[in-house]
């Protein structure tokens, strides 16, 4: 998704600055990144999967399913996150992310 200047004027511009840099909107309190260097909420994403059946005898599958998904984030840069119970407070880098996601499944299918 790209925005526009405007959506970003009002996303970057109408949170409060620590020390010249960005607190994110919505982000406040004990769950809250306390800065982060870089303003820019422009993402992408791409993903691929393939899926494979084979059905050995009726009504028994047998797949595997392959995916992989990438999350390219303008947002890239740092962020300083205080102490809460899910993650240790520190400096925390903003980056792309990838998954990538593999099934193997057995299935028994009962037809009426």
């Amino acid at each position: 998704m790209i925005y526009n200047d405007t959506a970003k004027n009002i996303i970057c511009n109408t949170n409060p600055r620590v020390g010249g840099q960005f607190v994110p909107l919505g982000f406040t309190g004990a769950n809250a990144f306390t800065t982060v260097s870089n303003c820019n909420p422009n993402f992408s994403a791409t993903q691929v999967g393939s899926r494979t059946l084979w059905n050995p005898v009726p009504n028994i599958d047998i797949g595997f399913d392959l995916a992989w998904y990438h999350n390219n984030t303008a947002f890239a840069g740092t962020a300083v996150l205080p102490n809460i119970p899910a993650r240790p407070a520190g400096n925390y880098t903003i980056s792309n992310a990838d998954i990538l996601s593999a099934f193997f499944r057995f299935q028994r299918n009962f037809l009426y």
